[in-house]
């Protein structure tokens, strides 16, 4: 929304923000739930059993190009599309034939004018919950086929734990720090 708003001259700069922090609460909401790994989670791994909860904070400057030279600043990425969702199926659970993730990357792809093909990494949600890595995984599979044996797809949750309402945030600086050094974040 913040990209839409300097896209569209709304505003010429703006900061948007991902936090979250964790506290006992939510922590035994999720082991209710049961969805977390008492050992580090392992995106898309046979073995998975669950996520690790992680906390952070993360910001991006979004502005427009003439805004960021006339301040000297160096773009380190653009925001070319984006898209929003919700299969509103369950409280921890994608839909099963993923509808709703499809159609945010469907979506993204489609407002950012890119083509599955011009793809050359996937920084994956990757909770390594058995459901969500599964529907994700078929998702992929839908959007980029046969291609997909062969593009990088990483999820950084492994390192970082599910940051929450900071995951998105925290991710996208992780990607653009990530492309700009030339290294992709392993899954581990």
């Amino acid at each position: 929304m913040a990209a839409d708003a300097v896209r569209r001259g709304v505003v010429p700069i703006a900061l948007a923000v991902g936090t979250d922090g964790l506290c006992r609460l939510t922590y035994a909401g999720f082991d209710a739930l049961q969805a977390l790994d008492p050992e580090p989670c392992r995106p898309f791994d046979r073995d998975r059993r669950g996520l690790s909860l992680g906390e952070g904070a993360a910001a991006l400057v979004l502005e427009t190009e003439a805004h960021a030279r006339a301040r000297g600043a160096r773009p380190q990425a653009a925001v070319l599309g984006w898209a929003a969702t919700s299969d509103a199926h369950h409280v921890t659970a994608p839909h099963p034939d993923g509808a709703g993730a499809l159609a945010a990357l469907r979506g993204a792809l489609a407002h950012a004018f890119v083509a599955p093909e011009a793809v050359d990494y996937v920084n994956a949600h990757g909770s390594g919950t058995r459901q969500n890595d599964a529907v994700e995984v078929g998702v992929l599979r839908r959007v980029f086929g046969r291609r997909l044996g062969h593009l990088p797809v990483s999820s950084t949750k492994s390192q970082l734990g599910h940051c929450l309402g900071a995951a998105g945030a925290v991710e996208a600086v992780v990607t653009v720090l990530a492309l700009r050094e030339g290294l992709l974040p392993p899954t581990l």
